[in-house]
């Protein structure tokens, strides 16, 4: 029975804009769908580090606000609080508004020839032996397969089955205008601002993204608690467009899945646990849910699966580096993991290891070899001084299957 396309990818975010992007390029037929038009709104901090910029598959600088080289970590709620300021050769971290960074995404993709559709949400998905047809509103549409890249709240997570391996973490944050508070502070992290997570502060280019973050879905954030926090560290009440966001965690712990349907970036549970950082793993998964349907495609795999679990071995071990590193970050209140960092090698080897665009796992791993390579000062494997002075160059796109 012919289908209407090789692939629905549901979620135009991160994730979805990747598998996408890559399943077009290696000739599939994409239908990308979203319940929203673009630019939409997106809850997030806007953290794009240098390892999700190097997974991306062109320049993303037009919307990048601000770039730092220093990060001041500290540990509030314990007897001694303590801060210090981190910094490296180059940038560490480059901060965008998502709002601005997906729909930037969104039209690199559809520039590229995929076809991207608004649609009401999905409301039913059956799967039979020839594929999968889900049903978006009064319309249905056939594809041989389905990437379900619909974040932390995935319907398409719901509509497939139980998940009982997946967790939520919880967010909130706020714009702080600059006018208000004068010189924008440097990029921050306080551990134990919250039981189980931190407080942040990103500086944009005429505000400040303040939040506060838990990994402990048992635990409550409010409103109230974030006006708290900016008024302790930038001294204001004046906190704008506070929303709240759920993180998915999980995947590294998640069953193999179906031979039609792969879930990918948030809905996937891709996020990391430590920081709830999730625009790198989202690409990253979205782009080895490509990976995985090509293998399929071009018989060079048998099953979806294996495939997906092969091409995501990489992330899931990096998420449970993650999860150890949670750990000790949080034991404590967040003590434990600030004086681990407060050792020289280890500060300048995650430093450094970050500005290189490495992942936790190629930092640590093997330990503590890793470790003393990374802090030698032949380590050079960082970018440019400043990625925003040297656009990154986009990697060339695979070239597309005849027909």
């Amino acid at each position: 029975m012919p289908v209407d396309f090789d692939a629905i990818v549901v979620g135009a975010g991160p994730a979805g804009t990747a598998a996408a992007y890559d399943l077009h390029c290696a000739g599939h037929r994409v239908l990308l769908v979203d319940r929203r038009s673009f630019p939409r709104m997106k809850p997030c901090g806007g953290g794009i580090t240098i390892k999700t910029l190097k997974r991306l598959r062109w320049a993303v600088t037009p919307v990048l606000e601000t770039a730092t080289r220093r990060l001041r970590m500290g540990v509030a709620g314990v007897a001694r609080p303590r801060q210090a300021v981190f910094e490296a050769g180059s940038d560490v971290c480059t901060f965008a508004v998502r709002a601005a960074f997906d729909a930037y995404n969104l039209d690199r993709v559809v520039e590229a020839g995929v076809q991207f559709q608004r649609v009401d949400g999905i409301s039913s998905i059956a799967v039979d032996g020839h594929g999968v047809r889900a049903a978006f509103g009064d319309r249905t549409v056939s594809a041989k397969y389905l990437v379900g890249a619909d974040g932390a709240n995935s319907t398409v997570r719901r509509l497939t089955g139980p998940a009982p391996w997946f967790r939520r973490g919880f967010a909130i944050e706020g714009l702080v205008p600059n006018a208000a508070i004068g010189e924008p502070p440097i990029a921050q992290f306080l551990f134990g601002q919250v039981r189980h997570g931190y407080g942040w502060l990103f500086p944009k280019r005429d505000h400040v993204n303040a939040g506060i973050y838990t990994w402990d879905d048992a635990v409550t954030l409010g409103k109230d608690q974030l006006t708290a926090y900016v008024r302790d560290r930038l001294g204001v009440d004046a906190v704008d467009h506070m929303v709240g966001f759920p993180i998915g965690f999980g995947a590294h712990t998640a069953p193999r899945g179906s031979e039609r349907i792969v879930l990918v970036g948030d809905a996937g549970g891709f996020a990391e646990p430590l920081l709830g950082e999730g625009i790198h793993n989202a690409v990253k998964s979205g782009q080895a849910a490509a990976a995985a349907i090509d293998a399929v495609e071009s018989g060079r795999a048998a099953r979806l699966p294996d495939a997906y679990r092969h091409a995501t071995a990489p992330i899931r071990s990096d998420l449970a580096t993650y999860e150890r590193a949670k750990r000790l970050f949080y034991a404590g209140s967040g003590a434990a993991g600030f004086r681990a960092l407060g050792a020289r090698p280890v500060r300048t080897a995650m430093m450094r290891g970050f500005a290189a665009g490495l992942t936790l796992d190629e930092i640590v791993r093997p330990f503590p070899f890793s470790l003393l390579y990374v802090a030698s000062p032949f380590f050079h494997a960082g970018p440019p001084a400043s990625i925003l002075a040297t656009p990154p160059t986009a990697p060339t796109a695979r070239r597309a299957r005849p027909e």
